[in-house]
């Protein structure tokens, strides 16, 4: 148990979170919306930084 409460807050380098990888299917679908080639092969940082630049272009158009 001890173990576990460990492992929760300290995982492996790595190793993702279940919200994570939720987190990063969600910001791939958005990239794959706005045109994004290889969205795939996008780490999970590249991919939320690469829809923050996204999104501020599209704020900067309008």
């Amino acid at each position: 148990m001890i173990l576990n409460f460990y492992l929760r807050k300290h995982p492996p380098k790595g190793a993702m979170r279940t919200v994570e990888k939720q987190n990063l299917a969600n910001v791939r679908a958005l990239l794959k919306k706005r045109g994004v080639p290889n969205v795939s092969r996008l780490d999970y940082h590249e991919a939320i930084q690469t829809l923050a630049k996204r999104i501020a272009a599209e704020g900067e158009r309008h």
